[in-house]
């Protein structure tokens, strides 16, 4: 009699634990995919910020080089720095509101 008590509790015991193994699976499976949406968002910020960042850095770089121009007539030249200064600040605006997107969403990620 104790020994099929035994068993019956030994077979319960192995149903609980394969059921546990089973519902730890699913839940380790559910983080994992939840780490690897995390983990393409911030791939995607890194490149909007560095895609940001490479574009505000080009019409700067275009300035500190210096006109292209050969000619003497000053309205070239000053055409040429006022359209990448233009260029530029329109740049630092895109990535200024990129980057204050990514720490609004951040900032959500955290709180919850």
């Amino acid at each position: 009699m104790f020994k099929k008590e035994f068993e019956k509790y030994k077979f319960q015991l192995q149903e609980k634990a394969t059921l546990l193994k089973t519902s730890l699976s699913i839940y380790a499976e559910e983080q994992n995919i939840a780490n690897q949406r995390i983990d393409n968002q911030k791939s995607g910020a890194i490149h909007q910020v560095y895609s940001g960042i490479c574009n505000v850095a080009r019409p700067i770089t275009r300035i500190i080089a210096g006109s292209p121009f050969v000619s003497s007539n000053d309205e070239d030249h000053i055409s040429f720095y006022r359209e990448k200064a233009e260029q530029a600040h329109a740049a630092s605006g895109v990535l200024f509101y990129w980057l204050i997107m990514q720490y609004i969403l951040m900032n959500q990620r955290i709180n919850r």
